[in-house]
């Protein structure tokens, strides 16, 4: 039966990895047999809000399904890193103050 991680969890203990062994990602990389890009996926997921790190880590890993994927969950950091960047724009506006 396929196991599937929790990507957030995978990302934390790859972060978690570069930093007690003081890799850099293409380090990392050739260590697990990845890519440097995948390695920088992973690691860009914990940029995500607080609180949905917190939601996803509480769902637990070693799934016997996919629960959520990494690429839904860059799909979300874009579209959220887009938003946020709209709201300081808006602020500055005169029409957001009127």
């Amino acid at each position: 039966m396929k196991v599937f991680r929790n990507p957030i969890i995978y990302a934390g203990e790859l972060q978690k990895e570069m930093v007690r062994d003081n890799l850099t990602r293409k380090q990392l990389a050739k260590q697990h047999g990845v890519s440097s890009d995948r390695i920088t996926h992973c690691l860009c997921l914990l940029k995500l809000p607080e609180e949905k790190l917190k939601e996803i880590d509480a769902l637990g890993d070693n799934w016997g399904k996919r629960v959520v994927t990494e690429r839904e969950l860059r799909d979300y950091r874009r579209s959220y890193s887009s938003f946020n960047s709209v709201i300081p724009a808006l602020e500055s506006s005169e029409d957001y103050h009127a």
